[in-house]
């Protein structure tokens, strides 16, 4: 996964912290989405430096595919979809 990623996850949570002041319970639920992410989602990523919606969307259909519940389908994928705004 690029360092590019890494940082704008990063600068994500610093907003989410000191200008939405949201707690330490919602970061680390933004941080383990994100490691969950990142470890199922390397295969879909259409570039390395980048987070895009159908990047997002392959990553949905695998987890579908491999029988995952919608729900849980939609709780890892929210997080990561929140940094879409600040990769583009």
């Amino acid at each position: 996964m690029s360092r590019n990623l890494e940082s704008l996850l990063q600068q994500f949570l610093k907003e989410r912290k000191y200008l939405r002041n949201v707690g330490p319970q919602t970061i680390e639920w933004y941080e383990t989405a994100w490691k969950y992410f990142k470890r199922s989602a390397t295969h879909c990523l259409t570039t390395s430096t980048s987070l895009t919606q159908d990047d997002l969307k392959k990553f949905v259909y695998g987890l579908r595919d491999r029988e995952v519940k919608p729900v849980t389908c939609n709780t890892v994928v929210t997080r990561p979809e929140c940094l879409l705004p600040m990769a583009s």
